[in-house]
């Protein structure tokens, strides 16, 4: 047997033997150089194997980690990314952050100083990061995190700490550059399952950052580019929402005062989507209002709450007066009267069980229309209330010409005038001057105790607020009224009875 050592660089990396099976003998001097040089040809090979197979892990490990700052590449987080989003995303975070003018950065100060700026915005990142966190430079100077949180609120102001931290660091170190970090913030919806739509997000509200000057954190839900997002997407969906039951009634009483007795109840409108996520009313009815799809989910509405009323009558349940919003966008259309009493005769119910609600806005525009409008709906035996009395537009020069029944003062005099005794004494005199001119009153927003002592101590007739019922679904509300005592009659009683007073006056 003969051998012959292995060496790479010096190092010995094994050995070569050559052996004669059929008898021993001896190796001649010819025979130990050959071996030799086939051992150094190995040697070489293997010596390019090596470095061959050291790059292939090189090449491996840089595909996955970024080499400058050793966070993870794009790709890499959004496998990962992908996996933690299939588990659930409940609590998910995702955040997309650069530093402002980074080319400018680099040009002022040199690529081998932006580096090190880039290494230290992304141990700020890691350092920032909570547990269950994915983080990876996407591009350039952009940053992305998957996280976790607890606090929306607390979240927000850690990482809005953490900006101001860092560009006070780098400014400090740098003189004569103004280094500024944008953070986007997109809290994942439940609907979010896909790890880009969660980063598109993030990183239109990163881009808002330059819009929204007063922070360096901006929310998905607050950045321009989002807003308008959100309302294509509604838009896009409106109609099949409406058509495959999205659109759901909820409803909230309204009490009589004096006895604590369910004297009627509002028909308010939720987009309750398949998924289960609930759309806000003040996201979608603000877009319908300007697009005018809001007539049709008013007419939805009246004909849901006519469907229900039909069938409490036909089992013998006691019938009380529900009301239904109407907008600005409904009333200047001229059809409007004959949509409502088409659906009314549609289902036989007699006009004193509807109340037609309009906002004060409403009387932007258009008076004559409006006036002449509520005046049909009277004339055809409907009630008519105006809603948010109060809230910002006054229509006091014009109130006492309105033909409306009831005036319903804005929530927000019911929670701010009760805190001072000048703010009581106002209220009070409204709700007395609304009486005095023959309309009735109902106070909206009451929610506690001292709410309800003080508007019933001012005399007005009617609340609504949370202290009674939140808005609910329909069965919902069926299992609250089963505990309640009714006056059907006791609005259109009080109506009456203010009427007389005010032509009397």
């Amino acid at each position: 047997m003969l051998f012959a050592g292995l060496y790479s660089d010096g190092r010995y990396i094994g050995q070569l033997a050559l052996v004669n099976c059929s008898k021993a003998r001896a190796w001649d001097e010819k025979e130990r150089g050959e071996l030799a040089e086939v051992a150094g040809l190995i040697a070489s090979e293997a010596k390019t194997l090596e470095a061959l197979d050291d790059a292939n892990r090189r090449a491996e490990y840089y595909r996955d980690v970024d080499p400058l700052t050793g966070l993870f590449t794009y790709n890499m987080f959004k496998e990962l990314a992908q996996k933690a989003l299939d588990q659930g995303v409940a609590r998910r975070v995702l955040v997309a952050s650069d530093i402002k003018g980074f080319k400018y950065i680099n040009s002022a100060i040199g690529y081998t100083q932006g580096d090190n700026i880039l290494r230290m915005f992304a141990d700020m990142v890691v350092q920032s990061s909570g547990p269950e966190v994915i983080n990876a430079r996407a591009n350039g100077d952009v940053f992305v995190t998957l996280g976790v949180y607890e606090d929306r609120a607390d979240f927000q102001e850690k990482l809005l700490l953490s900006n101001e931290n860092f560009a006070r660091l780098q400014n400090q170190i740098y003189d004569g550059i103004n280094i500024r970090v944008r953070s986007g913030v997109y809290f994942l919806d439940p609907d979010c399952r896909e790890i880009d739509l969660a980063v598109d997000r993030a990183n239109l509200a990163r881009k808002s950052v330059d819009y929204i000057l007063k922070s360096t954190v901006v929310l998905y839900k607050d950045a321009p580019f989002s807003i308008k997002l959100r309302e294509n997407e509604m838009i896009n969906r409106m109609e099949y929402a409406l058509m495959h039951g999205e659109f759901q009634v909820y409803y909230q009483p309204k009490i009589y005062l004096k006895d604590g007795s369910v004297a009627g109840a509002e028909a308010l409108v939720r987009w309750v989507r398949e998924d289960g996520r609930v759309i806000p009313p003040d996201e979608f009815i603000p877009l319908f209002e300007k697009n005018g799809f809001i007539t049709k989910i008013d007419l939805f509405v009246l004909g849901s709450v006519c469907r229900w009323l039909k069938e409490r009558e036909e089992r013998g349940e006691p019938l009380f007066k529900i009301s239904v919003n109407l907008s600005g966008a409904d009333v200047r259309d001229d059809q409007l009267v004959s949509y409502i009493a088409e659906q009314v005769e549609a289902f036989g119910i007699s006009p004193e069980y509807l109340e037609f609600e309009l906002t004060e806005t409403a009387f932007l525009s258009d008076t004559e229309q409006i006036f002449s409008v509520l005046k049909r709906l009277q004339d055809m035996g409907f009630t008519t209330s105006i809603d948010d009395f109060g809230s910002g537009y006054s229509i006091m020069n014009m109130v006492a010409e309105i033909p409306t029944d009831i005036i319903k003062m804005d929530c927000a005099f019911v929670q701010n005038c009760g805190k001072t005794d000048r703010g009581r004494e106002f209220l009070g005199q409204l709700v007395l001057l609304v009486r005095k001119m023959g309309f009735v009153a109902l106070c909206e927003g009451i929610e506690t105790q001292d709410h309800l002592n003080m508007v019933k101590k001012m005399g007005c007739e009617l609340g609504q607020g949370y202290y009674f019922s939140r808005p609910v679904p329909r069965p919902e509300f069926e299992e609250w009224l089963k505990k309640q005592r009714f006056h059907p009659g006791e609005i259109c009683d009080m109506i009456e009875v203010n009427h007389r007073g005010k032509q009397e006056g």
